[in-house]
């Protein structure tokens, strides 16, 4: 009879900390999701100006081919990133067959 009440005690203690636990992280996310709201001002204060508008056919094309040039710098950084990756992964392989290898002998 003892034992069942100790068991009891420990039980409901356990879930009386998990219940606190569960409530804070509730209301810290709460806090942290209210902290990243803005106020419209504050939003609009910070959109970038736009750009004019080119109004001549040459400056539309040097528009499309600066924003051209800003798209193939992107996708050549996306593919040394992509390169790289393969690179670790690929030598992360070689580094465990070798591992595996030895281990065998």
């Amino acid at each position: 009879m003892d034992r069942q009440k100790i068991l009891i005690g420990v039980l409901s203690g356990v879930l009386t900390v998990s219940v606190i636990i569960f409530v804070y992280q509730r209301m810290v996310k709460t806090s942290d999701m209210e902290s990243d709201l803005e106020t419209p001002q504050a939003m609009m204060e910070k959109k970038e100006a736009p750009k004019p508008i080119p109004t001549t056919p040459s400056g539309v094309a040097d528009e499309i081919e600066s924003e051209a040039a800003l798209d193939a710098q992107a996708l050549d950084a996306e593919i040394e990133a992509e390169t790289a990756e393969i690179q670790r992964d690929s030598e992360s392989l070689n580094n465990l067959s070798q591992s595996y290898d030895e281990n065998q002998i």
